[in-house]
Order: C-alpha cells, then structure tokens, then sequence
C-alpha cells in the first residue's frame, strides 16, 4: 500500500495541476467561441490564406497521400518550384499531420481551417507556460494567453497563416532561453535549438 506521505505529495499535485487544468480549458473554449465560424465551416478564411496558402497545403498533402514528393507546383504562375518554396512549408512537421485528412484527392478547407486554429491554442499553451514559469498565477498566464491569441498581430495575420505557424513558436523560445538564463535546465539548449528550427521550417523567414 501507500504511505501517507506519497498519498500527500499525490494530492499537493493533483491541486497544482486542477487550476491550470481549468485555464487552458478556458482558453480552448475561449479560442473555440472566437473562431466558432470558421471551425463550422460557415465563415471562410480569405486572401492569402485562400488564394496561396491552403492551394499550397492542399498539393502537398494531396501529393503525399498519392506516394509522390511535390517537387514542382504546375499551374501557378506557369508552374514554379515548390519544395523549395519556404512558404510552403513543406519540411514543418505539424503540416504532415493533415495528409490523414485528404478525401477524394482533396484537402477539405474546413480541416485546414481548424488546423489554423489548433496553431493558435499551441501558441497561447506555450506563452501560458512561458508565464508560469515566471511564477505568474494561473489567471495572470491565461491573460497573457489570451491576448498572445486575440491580440491584433494575430487576429490580423489569420489571412497571412504562415506568419502566424512561426509566431506560435516564440514562447516557447522565451521559455527556453528563461530556462538557460537562470541554469533550470540542462537540456534547454536542445529545446530552444528544436524551437527556432520549428520557426524556421514554418515558412516566413521574415518573422
């Protein structure tokens, strides 16, 4: 059996995890209630997104699910190159998670919507670690959280996706050079190593 110790330290854990349970359950309903539109398919994302990033998206899983690398992108401009196109993302990891989602030739642009929103939650879970690693209480993390998501940066670049696929990932760099700056960790280096190459493979340098 347990001692009463381990049955103490059990539950010291279980009402640290419980608020911070809670807040990003608020933000996910947060982010949820936000972009309920376009999660439901009766709001579509437009201008860059539409015209080159999701036709992008779209070619690359499509191409993948058919057992072929999309060397060159034809009828765009003529054709052009399109794995080496860094906007394409096609070496960003969380972009081969949609080739399971291809139906009928085709990436449906509601899964691709969704996908949009997941990078939100994913960035604003990073900026909530971030804060709580500072010692912020769980209502202050959630704040930065919220705002990280909702500020006007974000709302604004919702049309220019791949801006926002690299600034998800700067929290996580900030808690990662938090970490080495005060010697919390030995692997940190790995970490925000792993992070700026998430960035960089997201596809807009200039970010």
């Amino acid at each position: 059996g347990q001692t009463l110790p381990d049955l103490e330290d059990k539950l010291t854990l279980r009402r640290r995890l419980v608020p911070d349970a809670v807040a990003i359950a608020v933000l996910a309903l947060i982010l949820a209630v936000f972009y309920w539109e376009f999660l439901a398919g009766r709001a579509f994302i437009w201008d860059d997104t539409l015209t080159e990033f999701y036709p992008g998206a779209n070619y690359f899983t499509t191409s993948i699910h058919a057992g072929r690398f999309p060397l060159w992108f034809p009828g765009v401009h003529d054709g052009q190159p399109f794995y080496s196109d860094p906007q394409m993302a096609v070496f960003y990891p969380p972009q081969w998670l949609l080739i399971p989602f291809v139906r009928n030739g085709r990436l449906p642009f509601l899964v691709y919507q969704g996908y949009i929103v997941l990078h939100y939650l994913l960035g604003g879970l990073f900026l909530y670690a971030f804060l709580k690693q500072l010692r912020l209480s769980p209502v202050a993390a959630l704040s930065g959280a919220v705002v990280f998501c909702l500020s006007g940066f974000a709302s604004l670049h919702l049309v220019n996706f791949v801006i926002i696929q690299v600034y998800v990932w700067l929290p996580l760099q900030l808690l990662y050079v938090d970490r080495l700056t005060f010697g919390k960790g030995r692997w940190a280096w790995w970490g925000l190593v792993g992070a700026m190459v998430m960035s960089l493979l997201a596809g807009h340098q200039q970010t």
